[in-house]
């Protein structure tokens, strides 16, 4: 969102009067952080810090190896280390139940001056040690407009209930594109009814005095053409208070997760898809097996007829349970069913007109498709004849968004009006089966040389219900 990563404390004369200034906003907004410099020697502790558990002032000064017991976080200071060579941030887990962020400190020029942890929950906390919090603050106003400035995450300051924006870092920024955010309500920032999550989240921290925590926000942008985009966000908003204990703002501190999200939405849409594909694929399994068994004469030549059509869902789908969702060629399709019947074929067939990419689960259902064509013109067909030839035309269909297969066969003799081994099941397949699958159109037709099936079909799917 954020009302809540990387610039400059941010100073308007526009602003209400008696601004406080970067100290005094740090101090009353008890930033729960702990900074090391690049030797791993603890520089400050906030007072918000300090009443976590076992955290005091005397840390200050001492190697951030002392942490690892007193947080029971092993290897942080490895984890500290890894983070300055530029290997991202980390989140532990202390031994009360807090995450705590592991990031590096920038300087103005972008070099790596320490490493911050900055606890992200609200966490058991014990009283604090007293007013030397406030005095570290003042002491190191720099770092700590350094910190905020770079920090790894979007924040963004805030006083009273509307939420005027007081300090913001470049990150919080780009959230807020067509508007300066210094100066400015949440309401001018964030239109309610495009973003009520960011509002419930700054209103709640404000009203309760309690942290609030969110979890994948859903954020509208709206950029200075007018044009949006979707993103999301996850973070804390922590009240900060006066000195005689009144809520006066909400300190907001954000992270992006829109692409954790996207990936998110992603597996839904593969899971309802499979979903799908099973409920169709059952309902031609169901019917293979019917059609097999009704015209069986026996019981090997019923696992006969069942292994070969099986064989062939089988082959139909893989590259959907190998998980290839990637767009397959129409002319590859035909190509890699023809190549099973060897090379000897290849002068037999014509494959002409244009090719088009079909998405996997198209692919799968004119794989089957295929397969009955030329299982029925091995046995009954063109190539059951010496002088039996096919065209496969591929191409347009008659409506926009449509694609067209056309497999037509040639003999000089007549051929048998059959499809696989006179059962009707192939026919069944390719008129009902193969069409109902694809919300596709298709025609089937017997000449003395040879049989036309035309299948038209839409080049996107239906989505899966």
């Amino acid at each position: 969102m954020a009302d809540g990563c990387t610039g400059s404390l941010d100073r308007r004369t526009d602003i209400p009067a008696a601004q406080p200034d970067a100290a005094s906003i740090l101090r009353a907004a008890g930033v729960p952080v702990i900074v090391a410099d690049r030797n791993l020697t603890i520089r400050f502790i906030t007072s918000q810090a300090l009443t976590r558990p076992g955290i005091t002032a005397d840390l200050i000064g001492q190697s951030a190896d002392s942490l690892t017991e007193t947080l029971g976080t092993r290897g942080l200071d490895n984890e500290m280390r890894e983070v300055m060579v530029g290997a991202g941030s980390r989140t532990r887990r202390t031994a009360s139940g807090e995450d705590l962020r592991v990031a590096a400190c920038h300087d103005t020029t972008g070099g790596v001056t320490g490493c911050i942890l900055q606890f992200t929950g609200t966490g058991p906390v014990v009283p604090p040690g007293g007013d030397d919090a406030y005095s570290l603050l003042d002491d190191n106003e720099t770092l700590l407009r350094d910190l905020l400035s770079n920090a790894p995450f979007a924040v963004g300051i805030h006083r009273g209930p509307e939420h005027t924006c007081i300090f913001a870092n470049d990150e919080f920024r780009t959230w807020h594109p067509g508007v300066e955010p210094l100066g400015s309500t949440l309401a001018e920032r964030c239109v309610l009814g495009e973003n009520p999550g960011a509002h419930k989240l700054l209103d709640a921290a404000f009203q309760t005095g309690k942290a609030q925590i969110a979890q994948t926000t859903s954020y509208l942008e709206t950029r200075p053409d007018g044009q949006t985009r979707r993103r999301y966000f996850s973070g804390v908003a922590e009240p900060y208070r006066t000195r005689s204990g009144a809520v006066a703002g909400v300190m907001a501190m954000t992270f992006e997760v829109t692409e954790q999200q996207m990936w998110r939405d992603r597996q839904e849409l593969l899971v309802s898809e499979l979903r799908h594909r099973v409920k169709n694929l059952l309902a031609i399994v169901q019917a293979v097996a019917a059609f097999s068994a009704y015209n069986a004469s026996d019981k090997d030549d019923l696992l006969d007829r069942l292994q070969l059509r099986l064989e062939a869902i089988g082959r139909a789908n893989l590259h959907l349970v190998a998980g290839s969702a990637m767009p397959r060629p129409l002319h590859d399709l035909v190509r890699q069913e023809l190549d099973q019947l060897g090379p000897e074929i290849h002068d037999r067939v014509t494959l002409r007109g244009a090719d088009a990419e079909l998405e996997a689960a198209t692919a799968s259902t004119i794989v089957l498709a295929l397969h009955e064509l030329t299982n029925n013109a091995v046995k009954h067909g063109a190539f059951a004849s010496e002088d039996g030839v096919v065209t496969i035309e591929c191409g347009s269909g008659r409506g926009p968004n449509e694609l067209s297969l056309v497999w037509s066969e040639h003999a000089d003799h007549p051929l048998p009006e059959t499809t696989e081994d006179g059962d009707g099941f192939g026919k069944l397949l390719l008129t009902e089966l193969v069409p109902r699958e694809l919300g596709a159109h298709a025609s089937f037709s017997y000449r003395p040389d040879g049989i036309v099936y035309e299948l038209r079909f839409p080049a996107t799917m239906p989505a899966p219900t």
